[in-house]
């Protein structure tokens, strides 16, 4: 009977050990790849851009014999053009800029407010209105709660937490195709009234000027960290260059997230690495 007891004692030990011997397997194999996710995870905490650094701000002079834009989409109204004191907030501000201009549209989306001044130009985020929505988004995408400012799958649920709160459905489409911008895609969505949120890794916002006959000044402002903007439209540029030659420019038209520059251009040609771009959707 002792024999017969300690048997049936050692099976179930023998089961706990087992089963311990499958989990740590299963975590050697699958867990470094689950880490290796957490560790490559982007955050986007806002352009660093020393406006008074050489070395990031740069002019271009282009001289040429005519100028035309050959191409351009808008949104029915640009966004806002919203800032804050609040640290690493490019995704609370991108959101609340969007959610600004939907307003319009969908008048509870800020309640008891009229974003608006008239046709194109917004109140600023010193209105108490503005700066509750900016400091909604700030909570809802956990920012800085994990580490320095939000993931983009946490850019998408807090808007879309803030959205559904109001009472209104949010969605997003992606516009980033094989590691580059649809721009057929991007133009389509800016056709159907949809602004869209471009989520840089580096890169560079210009600003166009004219500065003499037959030339055209670009400010190019480069930044090396990642920072969401809010796209509002897109632009092409075809030059017939001095030389005889053309050159097309392509652009994301973008409200920073800054009150200097407030809007700028974004160029479509590589010097900005986006690594997504999403059309978002308010109804």
């Amino acid at each position: 009977m002792m024999k017969v007891s300690v048997k049936f004692r050692v099976l179930p030990l023998v089961a706990i050990l087992v089963a311990i011997a499958v989990t740590m397997v299963s975590i050697a194999f699958f867990a470094p790849n689950v880490f290796a996710q957490e560790e490559e995870e982007t955050r986007y905490t806002g352009a660093v851009m020393l406006l008074r650094d050489f070395e990031n701000v740069t002019s271009e002079y282009i001289n040429y014999n005519t100028k035309n834009i050959t191409d351009e989409v808008l949104i029915t109204k640009r966004v806002a053009c919203y800032d804050t004191t609040l640290r690493n907030a490019c995704g609370p501000i991108a959101a609340s800029n969007i959610v600004a201009y939907y307003d319009n549209t969908y008048t509870n989306l800020i309640p008891n407010f009229e974003p608006m001044i008239f046709n194109k130009f917004y109140k600023s985020s010193d209105y108490p209105e503005a700066d509750a929505v900016i400091n909604a988004m700030y909570s809802n995408m956990r920012c800085n709660q994990i580490e320095n400012g939000v993931s983009e799958p946490d850019y998408h649920s807090g808007f879309n937490t803030y959205v559904r709160a109001q009472g209104y459905s949010f969605n997003y489409t992606q516009l980033v195709s094989n590691g580059s911008l649809d721009i057929n895609a991007f133009k389509a969505q800016l056709s159907s009234g949809h602004p869209v949120s471009l989520f840089c890794k580096g890169g560079a916002l210009i600003g166009m000027s004219g500065s003499g006959v037959n030339q055209t000044m670009l400010t190019i402002r480069r930044f090396s960290t990642n920072h969401i903007v809010a796209a509002y439209g897109y632009q092409e540029y075809t030059y017939t260059l001095t030389d005889g030659s053309t050159r097309v420019d392509r652009y994301a038209m973008v409200s920073t997230g800054w009150s200097d520059p407030d809007y700028a251009l974004v160029a479509l040609d590589g010097s900005t690495y986006i690594k997504s771009a999403t059309a978002n959707i308010i109804a």
